[in-house]
């Protein structure tokens, strides 16, 4: 889909993962922010998914999450708005992951089925090594693990990955012999217009 594998003009808003407290969210934003690339390489607008919705429903822990538990939530519950279920302001990670009360609970629900009902997304992992990794970002961003966090790669140079964060500065490098796993999202309209 994107034979140069640069992603770097498709690159989402950028979000912090906390407030008073960390919300150990790193793999809920990095999978949101692989996926809001991707919709703005396909349609040309920007939208911004809900983090805390993929960290909620995904049973994000003090420790984290994992990417297969993290991308069989995206694939079951889907994509909501930012504005549809939004972080609080200088929250706690309790408060960032507090059950989700009813009527509110069904109403994000369906937002997430509609959104499944309009995009495929489908999930891999993929060889985090330097050859596999250029190969498949010709394809999608990729969520990769560097020690003790998740974050999405947009483009691989000779020596190192090129990826977007949650902290600032939000763009950096890492050299691949620091990235552990990566993780593919591809994200496909259902009827291509």
């Amino acid at each position: 889909r994107n034979p140069s594998g640069d992603w770097r003009p498709y690159l989402p808003t950028k979000e912090i993962q906390y407030g008073k407290e960390d919300s150990q969210s790193c793999v809920s934003f990095s999978a949101c922010n692989s996926l809001e690339i991707q919709h703005k390489f396909i349609t040309g607008t920007e939208l911004n998914f809900s983090d805390r919705w993929i960290a909620k429903m995904s049973g994000t822990t003090r420790l984290g999450n994992s990417l297969g538990v993290v991308g069989d939530t995206v694939r079951h519950y889907g994509m909501i708005d930012e504005t549809s279920y939004p972080a609080p302001a200088n929250y706690t990670f309790d408060e960032y992951h507090a059950p989700i009360p009813e009527p509110l609970l069904s109403q994000l629900k369906a937002e997430g089925q509609d959104f499944l009902s309009k995009w495929d997304i489908r999930t891999e992992y993929v060889q985090a090594t330097k050859e596999q990794m250029m190969f498949h970002l010709k394809h999608a961003p990729l969520q990769i693990i560097i020690p003790g966090h998740a974050v999405v790669n947009f483009l691989c140079e000779a020596d190192v990955a090129n990826y977007f964060d949650t902290y600032n500065p939000f763009q950096k490098q890492t050299p691949y012999t620091n990235i552990l796993y990566a993780y593919k999202y591809v994200l496909t309209p259902k009827v291509m217009t």
